[in-house]
C-alpha cells in the first residue's frame, strides 16, 4: 500500500464504476501488507467520488485498525465510513447504508 498503489485503485473504481449513483466500497486489508507511512499523509477521498455513499475498511490486524481510524480522523470524509477488522461487520454495515440511501 503506497501512493501509486492506492491511486490505482481509485482509478479503477472510478472506470469499473463510472455512472454509479450510489456506489459503497468494502477493502479487504491483510495483516501482512506491505504498508508505506507515505500513503496516510494524503487524503485519498479529496477528489470528488460520484456516487460514493461509504466506505468500509476491513484492516485485519490491531495496528492497521488504529492507523485506519487515525486516517479518518485525520480526513473526514463527506460519506459514511467505517474502520474495523470484522468482515462480517464491515458487510452488514454497507449493506444498511446502501439500504438507507434507497429509502432516501
Amino acid at each position: 500500500m503506497d501512493l501509486a498503489g492506492l491511486e490505482e485503485i481509485t482509478t479503477a473504481r472510478r472506470t469499473l464504476f463510472p455512472t454509479l449513483s450510489r456506489l459503497g466500497c468494502i477493502s479487504l486489508i491483510p495483516e501482512s501488507v506491505d504498508f508505506h507511512l507515505s500513503a496516510s499523509h494524503v487524503d485519498h477521498f479529496a477528489q470528488p467520488h460520484d456516487g460514493l455513499i461509504a466506505v468500509a475498511v476491513v484492516a485485519r490486524g490491531a495496528m492497521l485498525e488504529m492507523m485506519t481510524k487515525l486516517y479518518f480522523s485525520y480526513f473526514p470524509q463527506r460519506f459514511q465510513v467505517l474502520a474495523t477488522n470484522n468482515e462480517g461487520e464491515a458487510r452488514q454495515w454497507m449493506e444498511q447504508q446502501l439500504a438507507r440511501t434507497i429509502q432516501q
